[in-house]
């Protein structure tokens, strides 16, 4: 998978190269800067196994349960959709 690399979104890749001795990298914003889909999508490019932590079991429960609920909570949905893959999220 070739990572798309678009303008006014976030993109964990920057950060990486422009700190590559770190050990961690914490990023905070609000909502719909494209944390996790940087994030996922810079691990499949680079066949990284990501692993995606949520705080209830009930939000695990809705991601791992597409179309139960007339969408798909996935944080692979978008990711599925742009890049024509079909991941599915898995406990």
């Amino acid at each position: 998978m070739k990572y798309k690399h678009t303008r006014g979104y976030y993109h964990l890749c920057d950060d990486i190269k422009a700190y590559p001795s770190a050990w961690c990298y914490i990023v905070w914003s609000p909502r719909g800067v494209c944390k996790t889909y940087s994030a996922l999508t810079y691990a499949l490019s680079k066949n990284i196994i990501p692993v995606y932590i949520k705080r209830t079991k009930n939000d695990v429960n809705l991601i791992c349960n597409e179309n139960k609920i007339g969408f798909d909570a996935s944080p692979y949905a978008p990711i599925n959709r742009d890049y024509g893959t079909e991941i599915k999220a898995k406990r």
